[in-house]
């Protein structure tokens, strides 16, 4: 356990022995309850923590046929914090949620381009999701996911029959703050049809403090990206335009997604995203928390497109070029793609080519400890392994995510940790390829291409 002010940190280590010297332990993955406030703990804390509870531990043992010692009772405890299985109960609730929205949302039906409800819902579903992480981050207020202070702020007499939360809220925060840079902020003209600015604030009529509205916008920062574009066309109906989004004073009624679909007690969304701990931090193969992190994403927008037509879902998921990559399948991908690269700029000393790729495997394995590597290499092979990383060249032309430069970028820093720890022989590298560079530059003759050298 650490504790660092109001707030604890629970790590379990899972430990097996060493490969290749019998006589010590390896650590293994490291399972984290992270940043526990203590003064007043997060719901999804207090869940967790009552699973790692005696009982409920000498249940999971006993249902499981594991050894009533130590052993058992750490397996017990990993067995509970399993992130995967965390995420597959997220999304067999959030699944129900999809589902009902689908039935319970009116989506527009007679424009000249129209969504199925299917895709309405998981649009909202990714944005909003995305909005919930960086809400980790501080960059969007807590406040307008409070059904309280949201009341105040909306005109409704009757909130939990209502439907002014996700125009005047949810669609101000997509279009006019995430999508708008913060100096442009500003109300549009009220109940002007011809005004198709979409990063103008709306629904001032259905707001009871405007001001205050825009008060939990102000700091939230403006993102470029085209999750919050708004799909409305600048051309109305009648020229050929359509609404899918519905960003209008005017034609918003074409689309009405109920309160109750995000404040519900036992069934809305909010409450589901608030039972659960998000994480902007990406879990490594040796270090997880027991939270959902970033890679949700990915899953939830897979499986969903694949759920909205079962039969075709390979189809859709192949035109929208919408594939997730398993952190497992992108870990071996990297570990392949580097000894393939590694291994013919490097050759081992005693030429033994098969056992310098098992090396070079071992050189990559989070599992292994830091401090071996001169066991494993000797300073010429160092020396090599060093400096082809240090002119590696990486290109993914689907980046996505960014999972696999990432994943890359973890496995070249592991392996640079171990192989050069007082980063000496990288430092020497860099300060010779400055030299050269700028040799190189003062022996050009021609300005424009001393200034790219």
């Amino acid at each position: 356990m650490f504790r660092a002010g109001h707030r604890l940190t629970v790590a379990f280590a899972d430990r097996r022995p060493d490969k290749t010297n019998e006589d010590r332990d390896v650590l293994g993955q490291v399972t984290l309850i992270k940043d526990i406030r203590l003064n007043d703990p997060h719901r999804a804390h207090l869940d967790i923590l009552s699973e790692l509870s005696f009982e409920a531990c000498v249940k999971w043992i006993d249902d499981n046929k594991k050894p009533k010692n130590f052993d058992g009772l750490l397996s017990a405890w990993l067995a509970k914090l399993d992130t995967e299985e965390l995420n597959k109960q997220f999304y067999r609730k959030l699944f129900a949620w999809y589902e009902w929205a689908i039935e319970a949302a009116t989506f527009p039906t007679d424009e000249n381009r129209v969504l199925k409800p299917e895709e309405h819902v998981i649009r909202l579903i990714t944005r909003l999701l995305f909005i919930w992480f960086i809400k980790e981050k501080g960059l969007v207020t807590e406040a307008l996911f409070n059904k309280a202070q949201v009341q105040g702020l909306l005109a409704e007499d009757d909130f939990d029959n209502g439907d002014a939360y996700y125009r005047a809220v949810l669609q101000n925060l997509f279009f006019a703050t995430l999508n708008t840079e913060i100096d442009e902020r500003k109300f549009s003209k009220e109940n002007y049809s011809g005004n198709r600015n979409f990063s103008r604030y709306r629904y001032k009529t259905q707001m009871r403090d405007p001001d205050k509205l825009l008060e939990l916008f102000a700091n939230t920062p403006f993102i470029n990206g085209g999750l919050f574009d708004c799909l409305d066309t600048f051309d109305g109906p009648k020229d050929g335009g359509y609404r899918i989004d519905c960003f209008s004073d005017v034609d918003y009624k074409k689309l009405s997604i109920p309160n109750r679909l995000f404040f519900h007690e036992s069934r809305g969304l909010i409450p589901l995203l608030e039972h659960y701990k998000f994480t902007v931090e990406e879990n490594t193969p040796i270090e997880q928390e027991v939270a959902l992190d970033p890679e949700l994403l990915g899953r939830v927008f897979e499986n969903l497109l694949a759920a909205y037509n079962p039969e075709t879902g390979a189809t859709v998921r192949k035109q929208t070029g919408s594939y997730y990559t398993p952190r497992p399948i992108v870990d071996y991908m990297v570990d392949e793609a580097l000894v393939a690269t590694l291994s013919p700029k490097c050759h081992p000393t005693d030429g033994d080519a098969k056992l310098w790729d098992e090396r070079l495997h071992y050189l990559l394995d989070y599992a292994q400890t830091f401090d071996d590597a001169n066991e494993w290499f000797d300073d010429p092979e160092t020396d090599a392994i060093v400096r082809a990383i240090s002119e590696l060249k990486m290109l993914d032309p689907a980046v996505g995510s960014g999972a696999f430069p990432m994943g890359m970028l973890h496995k070249l820093t592991l392996a640079l940790r171990r192989l050069d720890p007082d980063n000496a022989r990288w430092e020497k590298l860099q300060k010779e390829r400055a030299v050269q560079r700028t040799e190189a530059a003062y022996d050009t003759q021609d300005d424009q291409t001393r200034r790219e050298e």
